[in-house]
């Protein structure tokens, strides 16, 4: 390679650490603009993408409105070189609840999407623990670290192109059936939380089906229910355009991505340092391990939504839902398309715990 061609190729890094000398986290590119946790200092950016050189984000991709799908956790880029819009105060309702707050983060955490993991290990940053953690979770979190920085806190958060704000969500599909596996066998199949289990029917399992047809009937408003079962879409301030407008950070979670990607965003956020267990052992290599969902003994995830949904059951839900696949931009998963549903009506494939 001649000098010459070395010296274009390490322009753009040069060029962008330059730039966060300055202490700025926003970076622009071809009139996108790019808005970063202050840590995130090792980017290479060139005129058609950007690529995290030599960081735990390698992988990650890009989240474009109408651009891209949502496959993998990704930074988000704005497609505007104006600053956010001022954030309306007061539009911060119930779903904020799970919002996590501290100095330049938050993070909007959502049931079933490593919320207890997360929950968990934010607890040390809310405490300021970085010897040794929690390995159990507060889930007053987000009203706990709301009520410390207050309203006008949480508008400078949303505004500050300083801000990292990250939000992890999973495919609904996948959502569903984890929903169903723990809610509706838990407590010996006595979990108040399982809302589609007739009241005659407590303690006694439930099949997938009548599961689905209580999500898919006409008076179950999905914007309303429980978190556990709502979209996603509607937390935090998400939906409509919030999310391009202020968040840094998209994480999709699944199981393979989880531990990886728990860690890499609290390092590209400058807040690694509460990473941590009971041990003072990184907790997304070891307390990320200690919370096993119920069902996980029945097999690889996508193996089991296979036999629990059918093609048809899948779409219909996926229709239901369709605020969260086009908030999020999530194509259908590949294994709907060999769905068997051989579950659906089982009783036999799982037993209420306690």
């Amino acid at each position: 390679m001649s000098g010459e061609a070395r010296r274009e190729l390490l322009r753009p890094r040069a060029l962008f650490l330059s730039v966060f000398a300055t202490g700025a986290a926003v970076v622009w590119l071809a009139g996108v603009r790019i808005r970063l946790g202050p840590s995130a200092l090792v980017l290479v950016k060139n005129s058609m993408n950007i690529t995290h050189q030599g960081q735990c984000s390698d992988s990650w991709g890009v989240f474009r409105r109408n651009h891209s799908t949502l496959t993998e956790t990704q930074w988000i880029h704005r497609s505007t070189n104006a600053s956010p819009p001022p954030f309306n105060i007061s539009t911060i309702d119930n779903s904020f609840a799970s919002l996590i707050v501290h100095e330049n983060f938050a993070f909007c955490a959502i049931e079933k999407n490593a919320c207890t993991q997360w929950n968990s290990v934010l607890r040390n940053m809310f405490h300021n623990k970085t010897d040794r953690g929690f390995n159990t979770p507060d889930y007053h979190l987000g009203k706990q670290s709301q009520q410390r920085y207050g309203p006008n806190k949480i508008k400078q958060l949303f505004e500050s192109p300083n801000s990292t704000l990250v939000v992890m969500i999973r495919d609904p599909l996948a959502r569903f059936a984890s929903a169903y596996l723990e809610k509706c066998f838990a407590w010996k199949c006595s979990n108040g939380f399982c809302f589609a289990r007739p009241a005659s029917q407590k303690g006694q399992p439930i099949s997938f089906r009548t599961a689905l047809n209580w999500i898919l009937s006409d008076h179950v408003n999905v914007s309303q229910i429980d978190g556990h079962w709502a979209l996603q879409s509607t937390r935090c301030g998400i939906a409509n355009g919030g999310l391009e407008h202020y968040y840094s950070i998209v994480g999709k979670m699944t199981k393979t991505s989880l531990q990886h990607d728990g860690a890499c965003i609290m390092e590209m956020a400058g807040i690694e340092r509460f990473n941590i267990n009971e041990k003072g052992e990184s907790f997304w290599k070891t307390g990320g391990l200690h919370y096993q969902e119920h069902h996980q003994q029945l097999g690889d995830e996508e193996t089991l939504l296979k036999k629990l949904y059918t093609q048809e059951a899948a779409r219909q839900f996926m229709h239901k839902f369709r605020q969260d696949y086009d908030t999020f931009q999530l194509p259908e998963p590949p294994w709907v398309q060999e769905a068997t549903g051989e579950w659906i009506d089982s009783l036999d494939h799982h037993s209420c715990a306690e």
